[in-house]
């Protein structure tokens, strides 16, 4: 699956109502993942945060309302940690936010078995994740 840009027009449309995983991530002017330094590595994939929902399109909407400021709500982790600090939206504008996604039945193990192989090989989670 192709990345699909949060501030594409066409993004609503192109995310499933159906449960499953999403991966969110900060691409360069070329459409390439922005490399992400990790502790026991380099990321070449850039991932930001895998995140999970049994309704991948309202999660995501959650995500997106986070991000705009005309809406007060922090309902997501993402976001919240997004908004929170300067450097993080210094260093990730948020015109270059993309997602992937990957339906699944069992939302909440596929999350944890990608967030253990993410730990197993980079010694942490992804940036904008807490935990496990």
């Amino acid at each position: 699956m192709e990345y699909i840009k949060l501030n594409n027009k066409l993004f609503w449309e192109s995310i499933p109502p159906s449960s499953g995983i999403y991966f969110i991530y900060s691409l360069d002017d070329n459409g390439t993942p922005i490399e992400s330094k990790r502790l026991l590595g380099t990321d070449k994939g850039g991932v930001l945060y895998i995140g999970k929902s049994n309704h991948l399109r309202e999660r995501l909407r959650m995500l997106w309302r986070v991000l705009n400021p005309e809406y007060k709500t922090t309902a997501h982790t993402f976001g919240l940690k997004y908004n929170t600090y300067a450097i993080l939206r210094k260093y990730f504008p948020q015109d270059k936010f993309a997602i992937k996604f990957e339906e699944s039945k069992s939302p909440k193990e596929l999350e944890k078995k990608h967030l253990e192989n993410y730990l197993n090989t980079f010694g942490e989670v992804p940036p904008f994740n807490s935990s496990i």
